[in-house]
């Protein structure tokens, strides 16, 4: 049923003028063949999923879609939750929707199958005749489906909401601002209900806020969020942006709200970063609202027939385990012919022009390793993501797409507008002090004070120096050991 689908034409423009639903219906036949049939449109030209005038209506900034098919779709992925706000699996449900968390709990693999809309492609039991140790193991993925992609984003904005009908409020579903999604991020990575698939918590928050802040964009658009195309160099400009001013209110858990203290960090490398970009012509567009996992080798992002189909899901590809240079790759769109954008994440602490140069050189590499004769021009991207100090200038961004290759650098500031790098900061693994208190039986061998990390805080650093200092007075040695005679 979904190949029939696949094979029925995309609606023109003129066929698509006034329709409010054309993205979603152009990429939705790419999903699930359910949905795919449900935005056909019948012999009156309507959908059972629809989003016209009739069922979106805007009162005082916010934005309200009633129609009983995409509540219900909502209230699956939501895994029927009454107060999702609350609840971690349903959060973890439409996160896991656009970004792919990795590795779940059992728990969550059992409501999120049982009740949403993940799909189990491993399972074995344990207590095996054969292997009567080994642990039981299943496995889930969130396939590409612009649909529940869609819903996922809208529910991702504080003024969207779905309900079943106009005439009652009872069953609505309201969003959450972006923050909230960035804090519940790593509180399920926090209590072990997902472990990252690939890298390390810090790509997922990264990919996370790419999505977010091309969220912006389309909210800008229409705050229905039903128009997924936008402009590339507005979206990159956004990537680099701190909180205006570092004067802007993020709300906290307990309902409080601070001030948001303005970074010093990047007063060096970050003060050279270009908050607004002309790298890329007004006419190139990307498209994507979901990251989905590849695991093929097959390096067919070069390939355009493989990049149109990306950019027709609104998806983009995190790329197989230990491929060389790159994390994820996106599609975007130059007077209809696409390119690869290739991206490489980076969570570091400390970082200077020169790290991201040679990720940058990296990535050359593996275009001449790889890229067949003749294939599209490129984006490279290296983003860097929870630094706390940064040295030196920032790469500038090199070539003129389309006709050569781009490579750009963006360092995400410290105050970004979701709350990310503070979201990275926080889930340090072990501590500065735990680090140097599980050190010290080395300290006495030790003779520069290089040795302590370059981003310690002033306390942190005070006690590394006394540490390292102890042992010139042999202060711990006379403590705990009794002196000979």
């Amino acid at each position: 049923m979904g190949f029939q689908h696949l094979r029925k034409p995309i609606p023109s423009s003129q066929d698509a003028k006034g329709d409010e639903l054309y993205d979603i219906a152009k990429c939705g036949r790419f999903g699930r063949p359910l949905f795919a049939a449900m935005l056909q449109p019948d012999q009156d030209c309507k959908r059972m999923l629809e989003l016209t005038s009739d069922a979106a209506k805007e009162t005082e900034g916010k934005f309200k879609i009633c129609n009983v098919p995409l509540r219900s779709i909502l209230g699956r992925i939501l895994l029927s939750s009454e107060d999702y706000s609350k609840d971690k699996n349903a959060v973890a449900s439409v996160l896991a929707t656009r970004v792919q968390l990795g590795i779940a709990s059992f728990d969550f693999i059992t409501k999120s199958t049982a009740k949403g809309y993940a799909m189990l492609v491993d399972f074995r039991g344990g207590e095996h005749k054969q292997h009567p140790d080994a642990f039981g193991i299943a496995g889930i993925t969130f396939p590409p489906d612009p649909v529940c992609a869609a819903l996922a984003m809208g529910v991702m904005q504080e003024s969207w909401s779905v309900c079943s009908s106009t005439s009652s409020d009872t069953d609505v579903i309201n969003g959450k601002e972006a923050s909230f999604w960035v804090r519940k991020a790593g509180l399920v990575f926090d209590r072990g209900l997902f472990l990252p698939d690939r890298g390390d918590a810090g790509e997922v928050l990264a990919t996370l806020y790419m999505l977010l802040c091309g969220d912006v964009l389309r909210h800008q658009k229409d705050g229905f969020m039903r128009k997924f195309e936008i402009d590339c160099d507005a979206w990159i400009s956004l990537l680099r942006q701190e909180k205006e001013n570092g004067e802007e209110k993020e709300k906290e858990n307990n309902g409080e709200e601070k001030k948001l203290r303005t970074c010093p960090r990047i007063a060096k490398l970050g003060s050279q970063q270009k908050t607004t970009s002309s790298t890329f012509p007004q006419a190139v567009r990307l498209n994507f609202i979901q990251v989905c996992r590849n695991y093929f080798r097959s390096q067919a992002w070069f390939n355009e027939d493989y990049l149109r189909f990306l950019y027709d899901t609104a998806c983009a590809n995190y790329v197989y385990a230990n491929c060389p240079a790159i994390d994820l790759v996106f599609p975007v769109k130059y007077n209809d012919k696409f390119h690869p954008a290739l991206v490489s994440v980076k969570c570091w602490d400390t970082i200077g022009g020169v790290d991201m140069q040679n990720a940058l050189e990296a990535m050359k590499k593996y275009l001449a390793d790889y890229r067949p004769d003749g294939a599209a021009k490129a984006i490279c991207m290296v983003v860097v993501v929870g630094f706390r100090k940064a040295y030196g200038v920032i790469p500038e961004d090199q070539g003129q797409f389309p006709t050569e290759d781009t490579f750009i650098t963006v360092a995400v500031p410290e105050s970004d507008k979701f709350g990310v790098s503070d979201a990275i900061s926080k889930r340090a693994t072990v501590s500065r002090r735990a680090e140097m208190l599980a050190s010290h039986s080395f300290a006495h061998v030790e003779n520069l004070e290089c040795a302590l990390r370059s981003n310690l805080d002033s306390a942190d650093l005070d006690f590394g120096k006394n540490l390292l200092k102890d042992k010139e007075k042999k202060v711990l040695t006379d403590k705990v050991l009794p002196k000979e005679g």
